[in-house]
């Protein structure tokens, strides 16, 4: 009796897996997971809205006393693999100076910066794929007079990035910037600084980034 019922319950089994298969009832098991459907590889061009708040007291007392400041990053870039990203771009934001002393009033710096930022995703078959992101940049705080600092600066960053098509996303990212601004710039020159001046940001963008040339 148990001889037969073994018998039973493997050709049930087999008759039960076989239908599966058939059908498709154990997707990722038993079939192969599909291609992505997003273009993540190929030439891209992207463009971000950029709001900044200084945060180290170099950026937050005299000569700069520095407010919150809003504006635009323009880049290209290259998906070199679906995760890996790189781009190249122009950042340029405005901050207004918030000094009370009535030393500057109403004067506007300009934080404009030319870089490049390598981009990994976690998760390249959702619609919505986390990142992180590491920009290295050379950058320049200047007034409307052209003076101010210069220096390099590198930033960690991460968020999220949204599909609405095969080829457009939209994202949103918060990074962290440190600037090291060694050099003053007075009347168009430049000169060594000691110490030298920090510039801390805290970095919030909006993206719309379009794959021009796709290949997935």
């Amino acid at each position: 009796m148990k001889r037969l019922l073994t018998a039973l319950m493997l050709v049930f089994g087999s008759a039960s897996l076989a239908r599966a298969q058939g059908e498709g009832a154990l997707p990722g098991v038993l079939d192969v997971l599909p291609e992505p459907e997003f273009y993540h590889t190929g030439f891209k061009v992207r463009g971000d809205l950029v709001a900044a708040e200084p945060v180290h007291r170099d950026l937050r007392g005299l000569p700069f006393d520095l407010g919150p400041g809003f504006g635009f990053d323009l880049q290209i870039g290259y998906g070199i693999s679906p995760r890996w990203s790189l781009y190249a771009g122009y950042v340029t934001v405005s901050h207004k100076n918030t000094d009370q002393t009535g030393r500057n009033p109403d004067q506007t710096f300009g934080s404009n910066g030319v870089t490049l930022t390598g981009l990994y995703r976690f998760n390249i078959r959702n619609r919505y794929q986390p990142f992180g992101s590491f920009t290295l940049g050379r950058y320049e705080l200047v007034n409307g007079n052209g003076d101010g600092r210069t220096g390099w600066g590198t930033a960690l960053g991460g968020g999220v990035e949204r599909w609405i098509t095969n080829r457009f996303s939209v994202g949103l990212e918060a990074s962290y910037r440190l600037t090291i601004f060694p050099q003053a710039i007075v009347n168009g020159r430049g000169r060594s600084l000691d110490p030298n001046t920090r510039g801390d940001v805290l970095v919030v963008r909006l993206s719309a980034i379009r794959t021009l040339v796709g290949i997935r």
